[in-house]
């Protein structure tokens, strides 16, 4: 059953970087609002397949538990390096996107929420 759920992982992640290649779009393609549509659409159907892989997800032990938070605190790190690199970069040539600094203020304070609110439980 465990390899099933990392083949689903797995098929969906590189549906992911499909979708997110066709929509960076580095050819300039003309994209008609339909399938635009589509694309966002298939876009937001993969994510939440993903999110729902990665709850629904348990360590079956403390050695795979200790795994899941080393991925968990690599993943913040790379998201909130690249978001801080990009936002200093935008802000040389004063093109600051008001997203990045929303996404980097929301994975901040989640992060905070969350470690104060189960400290409690441990």
């Amino acid at each position: 059953m465990k390899f099933l759920q990392d083949y689903r992982e797995i098929i969906a992640t590189i549906g992911l970087f499909i979708i997110l290649g066709i929509i960076w779009n580095l050819n300039d393609f003309y994209y008609s609002d339909m399938l635009l549509a589509s694309i966002v659409t298939v876009f937001i159907i993969l994510i939440i397949f993903t999110s729902i892989i990665l709850v629904k997800d348990k360590p079956a032990d403390e050695r795979e538990e200790h795994h899941h938070y080393i991925a968990n605190q690599s993943a913040f790190i790379a998201g909130t390096t690249v978001i801080s690199v990009a936002l200093v970069i935008q802000a040389i040539n004063h093109t600051v996107d008001q997203w990045l600094i929303i996404t980097l203020i929301v994975m901040i304070l989640t992060k905070l929420i969350v470690r104060k609110r189960f400290q409690n439980y441990c």
